[in-house]
């Protein structure tokens, strides 16, 4: 949940305004409970196959001209992504986002930096003939990476039944949220029926163009038939609302006969982030202009670290096949030395940027999970 446009420079822009009007639907989520029972399964190496990041190479939230990345600099693609496998000791890495060059350049970077690659075409608040159309695309890519010899799974989507327009009533995200959440029985039981038809075109169509592995980005609160997929793909961050039973639920979503990859977790960057999870964005204010961090909240690299360290504890001793960390870098979450102008506190990326130019080269530097993250990731190599 926690990839939501960020405002661009502080600025009030209209994704700025949309931000506000998602914080507000929310604000009320919890996280929802599944089936316990699990599958046992481990990687086949010992360790997690897939220990990675999420890079997002700019996603298109239904703004015209905006992506949440707007600088653009093959330099600063092939630094990151050499960092990404050479410091941060990452053996996958998720990419996601709108423009196919863009995907297709950092696919191609990350292959020769000897990466396993999962590729995740991302265009938000369309319906879904054109989200399967942009889809089949990216699978073209994702089929000349593996005829390169690439190592490369297809992600066919994110979430669904928020960030597609037709599955749940509601001209924008903000509005299809609280009716997923107050969803009666009847409508609940439609939702996962449209979701899982849709899903089965997904599969159908990229199979056509990619025979590699396929998986999906799915809400930890979608019901999904894993049947058309090689790995089921689970958003699955913990926050107050699932903490006591987060690993049943974790182990609900690994009884579908078919690998689990967490495909985003992480945390924020202040103290009690934790309680907060994948909402940890939400404590900025955007009723004023420039947005601000609202007195009481302080500064803690050291909350996320831990928060991700204690979660990837988990997904290795529950013995799930990888996990991304949410998320590398977020262009438009600047840090500042004003504790009340640091949005990145509100920041799931494991590096901080400055604020600069949006098509400025991007400077940054690692947080503390992102040495924590390397550490780890190091021990788990077999």
């Amino acid at each position: 949940m926690s990839h939501w446009r960020q405002g661009l420079g502080g600025r009030m822009t209209p994704i700025t305004l949309r931000r506000r009007e998602l914080l507000l639907g929310a604000a009320g989520m919890a996280g929802i409970a599944v089936s316990t029972g699990a599958l046992a399964q481990s990687a086949d190496d010992g360790a997690m196959t897939y220990r990675g990041v999420t890079y997002d190479t700019g996603t298109d939230f239904g703004y015209p001209g905006y992506l949440s990345r707007m600088s653009w600099h093959e330099s600063d693609v092939r630094e990151e992504i050499a960092a990404i496998r050479g410091r941060l000791n990452c053996n996958a890495i998720q990419i996601v986002g709108t423009d196919h060059a863009r995907l297709r350049l950092a696919a191609e970077i990350a292959q020769e930096n000897g990466l396993k690659i999962w590729l995740q075409p991302r265009i938000m608040e369309k319906p879904a003939d054109a989200q399967l159309a942009h889809m089949v695309e990216a699978a073209t890519h994702a089929r000349d990476l593996a005829v390169n010899g690439a190592d490369v799974v297809f992600n066919v989507g994110c979430e669904a039944t928020i960030f597609q327009q037709g599955i749940v009533p509601g001209a924008t995200y903000a509005e299809r949220i609280p009716r997923i959440f107050s969803a009666q029985p009847d409508e609940a039981a439609r939702v996962r029926t449209e979701l899982n038809a849709y899903l089965v075109r997904s599969a159908e169509a990229a199979r056509k163009h990619f025979s590699g592995p396929l998986t999906y980005g799915a809400a930890s609160w979608e019901v999904v038939d894993w049947s058309p997929f090689d790995i089921a793909g689970v958003n699955l961050y913990r926050d107050d609302s699932n903490r006591a039973g987060y690993r049943e639920t974790l182990r609900g979503h690994m009884q579908h006969g078919v690998p689990l990859v967490i495909t985003e977790f992480g945390a924020c960057t202040f103290e009690g982030a934790g309680r907060y999870g994948g909402g940890g964005f939400m404590i900025v204010d955007y009723s004023v202009e420039p947005p601000r961090i609202p007195e009481g909240f302080v500064r803690s690299e050291a909350e996320q670290a831990r928060e991700i360290a204690e979660l990837l504890a988990i997904f290795s001793a529950e013995g799930v096949a990888g996990a991304f960390v949410y998320n590398f870098l977020s262009q438009f979450d600047f840090h500042a030395d004003d504790p009340r102008r640091d949005l990145d506190m509100a920041s799931h990326a494991i590096v901080k940027v400055r604020e600069a130019a949006e098509d400025a080269p991007v400077e940054w530097e690692p947080k503390q999970a992102f040495h924590e993250i390397a550490r780890i990731y190091d021990d788990l190599q077999p």
